[in-house]
Order: structure tokens, then sequence, then C-alpha cells
């Protein structure tokens, strides 16, 4: 069956973005009884810039991009750089010059961006200081055209003495073609945004995502969020806190899109420091946390989090990766005035595609489905299946993306002939319309046949007293010809430093601990590993391809050493 929506359907403008989060956004500000002093705000240095100064930069950025820079209609601009308050202005900008933006990871290598400088063939390139190094030797492996006067800076302040030019020099107030969309086949049709997706099966891939795309997620989730009341403060004005890396889908459109369209003011945090960020909290009195699992891990393992005024903080939003039940019940015990809950999607769709209301916070689900979107659950032969029965996720909408830049193969493997946009993540409906997000298809575990979730497992090992983080992953028995169950963990501060001894002790009584609690296809038959830290993207997403690898090259290295 296909499953409907049970919200009314909206309205989607057939506009550009850049128009319309501004006429949206100082609407809203104009008419709010409680406006923040700010449209965003770099949390650290207090810079800011309030919606006009937004709005009148954007313009003067797409004014230096068409005259000091001649970019010609759909030139891409690359965005190499951590959240700041420039982000809204290049992006804004180079969407209202008619030119295409691409969003690129900080932590990205030299080789990865220069891949993505590549494939997406961009033609600027704006940066910050401590990224010129990366930068600079990734346009050498591109193999690009792109001079030292295409490369801009977007440090929090001018530094005099760099050879390159700063955004602040760049500024045009010469007139330009602001791009103008007014029709139904524009808005479907024109890209606006290129992200790359993680890659952790691959080398990333470039999603295209248009203006009809991210506006349809931008007015469903705003729909939403004012319907179900969480735009309503009694307090303090709405404020974001941006600690979610903007160059995702998920920080860009939720956080920033978003954010500017309804007027809520935006902190913007560098980098994730849980300190730093229970103390911007406390600082700008923000309202609403766009956050992801480890965030909430962090908050809960963090010792001096009781030290901080969150007074202000109502909602957290998590996403990008399913949180267990079982860590949402302890975070709601220890903080039981906010309100946690979580939202499903992926870059393909826009992100989101499911949001769960104040009501069901903590009920483990991932909500509801957004208004004008449709789904299925199929089975491995793509039979659709009904309500409680597990299967793929696949979503239709206008926010499913155009396709992945220069792979057609991976486009018509990705949406089907109906146009529903094949997940890769298994989950279910409820009977009362509740999406309930399992695992990755490609994560589960088979135990002999047994489907084992590694987030299940993940889920449970967090509440152990001894364990600070954790990840599972399957690794294969020759002898017993399947799979089974690894975890590898991170130990608690006061568990770190003791004697290898009884470290094996703790890993011993933690895996009795999980054993007894699962059923026996789900037992820890892989044994417990410590690390130091388990690998993430910057989203939060578990990196298992790194972890399968670091098995695989130790059991390669064990092989050797019973040979010698």
């Amino acid at each position: 069956m296909i499953f409907q929506s049970s919200l009314p359907r909206v309205s989607i403008p057939n506009t550009d973005i850049a128009t319309f989060c501004f006429e949206k956004g100082k609407k809203e500000h104009n008419s709010s009884s409680k406006r923040s002093s700010f449209a965003i705000v770099d949390g650290p240095s207090e810079k800011q810039f309030n919606i006009s100064e937004l709005e009148k930069k954007s313009e003067e950025f797409a004014s230096g991009l068409t005259h000091q820079l001649n970019l010609q209609p759909d030139d891409v601009v690359a965005f190499f750089s951590p959240n700041t308050i420039f982000y809204p202005i290049v992006s804004l900008g180079t969407i209202m010059a008619g030119n295409i933006i691409t969003l690129a990871n900080p932590t990205y290598t030299s080789r990865e961006l220069a891949h993505q400088l590549k494939d997406s063939n961009s033609k600027v390139l704006v940066t910050q200081s401590h990224l010129l190094s990366v930068a600079e030797e990734a346009i050498l492996l591109s193999k690009l055209n792109i001079p030292a006067s295409h490369i801009i800076l977007v440090d929090t302040f001018t530094n005099p003495n760099s050879k390159y030019t700063h955004i602040e020099q760049l500024y045009s107030f010469l007139p330009f073609k602001r791009l103008s969309i007014t029709t139904e086949k524009e808005a479907d049709d024109r890209t606006a945004v290129l992200f790359y997706s993680s890659g952790t099966t691959g080398t990333s891939k470039g999603v295209i995502l248009t203006h009809k795309n991210i506006l349809t997620c931008a007015v469903i989730c705003t729909s939403f969020l004012y319907s179900d009341g969480q735009f309503q403060t009694e307090k303090y004005p709405n404020c974001y806190i941006a600690v979610l890396p903007h160059y995702h889908v998920y920080g860009f459109v939720m956080n920033m899109i978003i954010g500017v369209s309804t007027a809520t003011g935006i902190v913007v945090v560098p980098s994730f420091e849980i300190g730093s960020f229970l103390k911007m909290i406390e600082k700008y009195r923000v309202t609403y946390a766009h956050i992801v699992p480890p965030i909430v891990l962090s908050i809960l393992n963090y010792s001096q989090a009781h030290k901080f005024d969150l007074s202000s903080l109502r909602i957290l939003l998590t996403g990008a990766a399913p949180i267990g039940k079982d860590v949402l019940s302890k975070f709601k015990k220890n903080y039981s005035d906010k309100i946690v809950i979580q939202a499903y999607g992926m870059t393909e769709t826009s992100p989101t595609v499911t949001i769960a209301s104040i009501s069901q916070q903590n009920n483990g689900s991932s909500g509801i489905l957004l208004s004008n979107t449709e789904a299925k659950v199929i089975d491995e032969n793509g039979n659709m299946l009904k309500y409680n029965q597990t299967g793929e996720l696949c979503f239709r909408g206008t926010n499913v993306m155009k396709g992945y830049l220069n792979n057609i193969e991976a486009t018509e493997s990705s949406i089907d002939r109906d146009g529903f946009m094949h997940t890769g993540d298994v989950g279910y409906v409820d009977s009362t319309g509740n999406y309930h997000i399992v695992d990755r298809i490609k994560e589960l575990i088979k135990y002999k046949g047994y489907q084992v979730a590694p987030a299940e497992l993940e889920s449970l090992l967090f509440l152990h007293s001894d364990v600070s983080d954790s990840a599972v992953i399957g690794v294969y028995d020759k002898k017993q010809a399947t799979e089974l169950p690894k975890a590898f963990i991170t130990l608690v501060p006061s568990a770190e430093n003791l004697p290898q001894d009884q470290i094996e002790i703790k890993l011993n009584d933690i895996k009795k601990w999980v054993d007894a609690q699962v059923a026996p296809h789900k037992k820890l038959r892989g044994g417990i590993q410590v690390l130091s830290v388990i690998p993430k993207t910057a989203s939060g997403k578990i990196l298992r391809k790194d972890l399968r690898n670091f098995e695989a090259a130790s059991q390669k290295l064990k092989g050797l050493s019973n040979k010698l």
C-alpha cells in the first residue's frame, strides 16, 4: 500500500530560495511580538547581522560574483568552510546571482575536496585561512583553472596580510541581474545546491537539489512546526543554535533556510565542544536545538552540564541517525523540562520527510509523514507492505532530488519508475501512522539467517555505566559460516586508565550484561573491543565501513602472527 500524509497539503511557491527566505523572513520579523535582535550571530565573537543586513550583503556578494569574477549563469561556487555568519551570505548570494552553490565538508582531505571540485566543475572556491593548504592542494589535484582571484576568504575578521580576497573586499554595489523564478517548470528544474553524500559506500556523489526541492522541505517543515506548537515560546524569542554543519543538508535547510525565513535568530557555533555548546545556549537564550544522537550522549556524559542555565531551551530535534528509546528515557529523566523529538530524512529528500510531534516525544519513533509526501514500505522483492511490516522505506514528493550529478546509473537505481526514492533504510509504519527506523539495509547483521539491527545493541550498550559510546558491526566467522555481532566501545573517563586486566574484566561483565537482555541471535558473539573514539561523520552517522576495514586489517595481522 502507498501511505499518505495525514496532514493537509500546503502550497509550495514557484520562486527562488533567496527571494523566499528574505521576503518571508522580513515579514515574520516585522510582525513578531518577540523578535530576535539578530538574524545570525557568531557565538564566540558576537559579530552579528540582522535580516536586512543579510539581504544587502547577499546582494553585494552576488554583484561581486557577477562583476568582479565574471561568473555566468549556473556556474558553480564551492563553499569549503565550517559554520560561519557568512554562510547565508555566500549561499543565498550565489543563488541570487543565478549560480549554483556546492557545499564541502571542512574536514575533507585535499583528495576528497578535489573530487568534489572536479565533479561539480567549480569556478570559485570560498574558504577560510586555516583551510588554505588543503584548498590549494585540492585545486592542483583537480586540474581545474581556479585562479587566486577566485579564492575568497570568509574568516570572521579580515586579515590585511592575506594575498587572497576577503568576502568584504569582494562586495560590489553595481547593479546585477538577480535570479527571479516565476514558473513551476523553472522551480522544478533549476539546480540550486549540490550536496555531496557522505560516501560511506564509496566515492561521494553529488546530489542535485532544485529550488522546488529545498522550498518543499522548508515549507512543509515550517507548516508542521507552527501547527504543532514547536515555535511557541512564552518568554524568549525563537532562537536556534547552529552546531550542525551547514555543509550538510540537515544544518543547511533545517537551521539556516528555515531560520532565516522564519526570522529565528541563529547562533553560529563553528565546531562542537560540549562546554562551549552549553555556554552558547545559556548566553543567547537558545530555545530550539537541532542536534544528532552523539550530542545527546555528550550532554548526558558531561559531568559539568548541571552548572549551565539551560532554562530557555525548550526543544531538541534529533535526526541523521536513529536514537533508542532507552537513551531518550534517560535524557528525559535528567532533563524533564525538555522536549526531545526525532525527525527522519536524507540528503536526497531535501532532507526531512517525517517529524515527531510534541505529543510523541520519547516514543522512539521518527514521527509522522509530512504534508505533500507519500511513502511505501517494500520487501526484498519489491512487494509493498502494510502497517507494522518491516521493509525498505521509500518516499515520493517534490522534495525528492533531481538526481545524482554525472551519474545516471546511480539515479535510476535509487529513484524507481513511480518516482519513489529508495532510502536503503529499514523501517515500518505503525498503526497510528508513526514511522520507525530500524537500521540501514547494508548494516543489518545476519547471524545464521536471523537479522540483527546494530542500532538496537548500541542503544542497549549506552545504558551500561562503563560505556560512553558504541558501534556494532558484523564480523564473519568462517567456522560457523555466518556473521557475528561485535561491539566497539569507548569507556567512560573513570574506566579509561584502568590496568588492562581490569579492563578485560569489565568487558566480560559488559558482554554478559548485554547477552542476558537480548535474544540468542543478538548476543555479542564477536566480542567487545575498546577504542579511543568511535569513527563518525560530521552529522553523527557511525562510519561502519571504517570499523569493518579496521577489523579486517586486525584479522589479517592476527593470521600473519599465527604463521610466524
